[in-house]
């Protein structure tokens, strides 16, 4: 089964490095955190958030030919779980 994306893949996704892709992630958190001391808008915020996601995700888009991302995304939630993260409702149905 193929993981589910909230965007589409980047062209050009295989001329990126893992490091190249970290370098964008931090970029993008830069970008959030200067929107949170601006304090303007909640919407810049909403929309620095959602950066942060699709750079995250365009590293795991990259990391599919080497290991099961989605096996990766179910270790997260178990482990959070675990230790409490989720409400009740999380995991009842899996």
């Amino acid at each position: 089964m193929k993981m589910k994306y909230n965007f589409p893949s980047l062209s050009g996704l295989h001329t990126l490095t893992v490091a190249k892709q970290l370098q964008k992630i931090k970029e993008e958190v830069q970008e959030l955190e200067n929107e949170l001391q601006r304090a303007e808008s909640f919407r810049y915020i909403a929309v620095e958030a959602w950066d942060i996601i699709h750079a995250c995700e365009t590293l795991l888009r990259m990391l599919e030919d080497c290991t099961d991302v989605e096996a990766a995304y179910w270790e997260v939630v178990k482990k959070n779980m675990r230790r409490g993260y989720y409400d009740d409702s999380v995991g009842k149905n899996e």
